[in-house]
């Protein structure tokens, strides 16, 4: 699956925001938020997002959120090591430009829909997701050491937050899930033209079978 065409002319006039590493960006804002958080729990209301906030000068809360931890105790390391795997198969099969593009849009167009409908972001949960899913779709049988014991192919994994967010965009407000839309704009941006392609080829094969068969 390849992301969209215009994206390689994007890298050639704005290739010098690629961010080389980017995963430690994200493991060393995880570590902040949680080590912050077990110094003093009631941090909490100081790193997520609030757009009133920010206008009154708390500009730290638009990077703050995603430093936000995605688990507590001894499982934090697992969500370290996973950040750490999606994110370096990511930027090995997209290239250093593409990964902090996805990822740099992602929590922007989040922030923007926090400021147009003041929605306050309280997780980096589900901008996880959509790396994870971004992971899962270009490896689906790339193996995972589930609590580093259990071998789990990534496809597999990808079934049960993917429910999580069908029924968080069931369950919620319209305000909730015009959230999740711009949360995971950017995933149906750049898996979009190779989903249309794969079904346009399927429905290829179909008709070349329907014809020998004739």
């Amino acid at each position: 699956m390849r992301p969209p065409n215009w994206l390689d002319k994007a890298e050639k006039k704005i290739g010098f925001i690629a961010l080389p590493n980017l995963y430690l960006y994200v493991l060393v804002l995880q570590i902040f938020g949680f080590l912050t958080l077990n110094l003093n729990p009631n941090a909490f209301s100081r790193l997520i997002l609030l757009p009133e906030a920010v206008l009154q000068g708390e500009i730290w809360r638009l990077l703050t959120f995603t430093a936000i931890p995605l688990s507590g105790g001894i499982f934090m390391l697992f969500v370290l090591w996973f950040l750490y795997f999606i994110l370096k198969i990511l930027e090995q099969e997209w290239g250093e430009f593409k990964l902090t593009f996805y990822l740099a849009s992602t929590i922007l167009l989040t922030i923007a829909y926090s400021f147009l409908f003041n929605y306050p972001v309280v997780t980096f949960r589900h901008i996880e997701i959509t790396l994870f899913l971004a992971a899962a779709l270009l490896f689906p049988d790339e193996e995972i050491m589930l609590f580093m014991i259990i071998p789990v192919k990534m496809i597999y994994m990808a079934i049960l937050p993917a429910i999580f967010i069908v029924w968080d965009f069931y369950s919620g407000s319209w305000l909730d899930r015009g959230y999740l839309v711009a949360v995971f704009t950017m995933f149906f941006i750049f898996f979009y033209p190779s989903f249309i392609e794969r079904v346009k080829g399927y429905y290829r094969r179909q008709k070349n079978k329907n014809i020998f068969r004739r």
